[in-house]
């Protein structure tokens, strides 16, 4: 029975017919297309609370117990207001930004952000001294753990697969927008299984592998890093084909994760090596979907790169400052603490750009518009045949 409801709201949720007929009822009545769209909000906003407050009524027992197929309905009708949500701000939104898909989270400044964050999650291969914990629990002597640093250059460095991959995603995709998610799973893969699989040798989670395996490991782990480095790093380029080389956050990575290490995980490397199957994977697969090829020409964007370059020094001479005072002075963990957030403060701070630049294309699609209806009304003739 309840599965039964659920396909209700399910039909509700995707039967956007009747706010599509509302949504240009409403914009067509208009003929400047920039009111009555509240009636679309209006009729999801009636159904929202109709839905909603006869369900809860009938679970509080305001009203009698209705019939199941009464409860279908509420459900149905508290469902169909997500469509006429979705169309009244979506539809609109699209209208107002045909070049932009008509959201934030499409643009290049947002997808810029998102390569910066999996950027800084992305160099532990920079910190290898710190989980060099393998010489002691695996018994490795110094040449047996250059052996291993070995195959941890190979893999960061062998970047043919990843490549491919870039090449297969985009050119499968004919807007080359989407699809670039592939190269970072893949990335996101190979970096858990990596170091997973160290983590579980160091923990003996596992049996102790040999020489060989422990190898593997690493080249798996190490290659996941060329597979973020060309999604980010040539999205980036494409997306600013005359400011090359803009996304370069990778080396304040190291410094970053450190910090991570010595505020949650101090003196406590097993767990570092967990951190690193978790932290980067995570990070990736909530921000992939983020990063994406848009060759729209925005005009002046140096601005706006050169502030995600200031950004970059700030926070690089921000973890310099942190670095040196921990080798002067003892950090109490309230310290520590404060130093941490103030550092992903810093790292949140590119939203502000984004935010910046996304409201200035606005500003001068919205001034081209008005421009174009002004010359509409000064030529009679031209607004006529318009309106034709």
């Amino acid at each position: 029975m309840l599965d039964t409801v659920s396909v209700f709201k399910d039909i509700g949720a995707n039967a956007g017919v009747l706010s599509g007929l509302l949504y240009s009822s409403a914009t067509i009545a208009n003929h400047r297309r920039r009111t009555g769209l509240w009636l679309v909000h209006l009729a999801g906003a009636v159904q929202c609370f109709l839905g909603y407050f006869l369900m809860w009524a009938s679970v509080v027992g305001l009203i009698p117990r209705p019939p199941m197929a009464a409860m279908c309905l509420f459900m149905l009708v508290a469902a169909n207001a997500q469509s006429f949500f979705n169309t009244a701000n979506v539809v609109t939104g699209v209208r107002n930004f045909p070049n932009y898909s008509g959201t934030i989270l499409e643009s290049k400044w947002v997808s810029t952000i998102a390569s910066i964050w999996i950027q800084c999650t992305s160099g532990s291969l920079y910190t290898f001294s710190i989980y060099s914990v393998l010489k002691l629990t695996q018994a490795y002597d110094q040449s047996m753990l250059d052996t291993v640093s070995v195959f941890k250059d190979i893999g960061a460095n062998a970047g043919v697969l990843s490549g491919l991959l870039y090449s297969s995603a985009t050119i499968a995709n004919h807007r080359r927008r989407t699809g670039l998610w592939l190269v970072h799973l893949a990335g996101a893969v190979q970096c858990f299984l990596g170091y997973f699989l160290m983590w579980a040798s160091v923990v003996g989670l596992i049996p102790r592998p040999p020489m060989a395996a422990m190898c593997l490991f690493m080249l798996v782990a190490a290659n996941a890093q060329s597979f973020f480095n060309t999604a980010n790093v040539v999205t980036g380029v494409r997306n600013f084909p005359n400011y090359s080389g803009t996304i370069g956050f990778l080396g304040l990575s190291r410094a970053i994760l450190i910090q991570v290490y010595e505020t949650i995980f101090t003196n406590k490397p097993t767990s570092y090596l967990l951190m690193l199957a978790l932290l980067p994977t995570i990070n990736t697969l909530l921000l992939m979907w983020c990063v994406r090829i848009n060759n729209t020409n925005e005009g002046d964007e140096k601005k706006h790169l050169d502030s995600f370059s200031l950004i970059a020094l700030v926070i690089a001479a921000y973890l310099m400052a942190i670095i040196i005072l921990e080798h002067i002075l003892f950090f109490q963990f309230t310290i520590r603490v404060t130093a941490f957030v103030l550092l992903m403060l810093l790292l949140a701070s590119p939203i502000c750009i984004a935010i910046r630049a996304h409201q200035r294309d606005s500003d001068r699609i919205s001034l081209t518009l008005a421009i174009e209806r002004d010359q509409l009304t000064d030529d009679p003739n031209q607004l006529v045949a318009e309106k034709i």
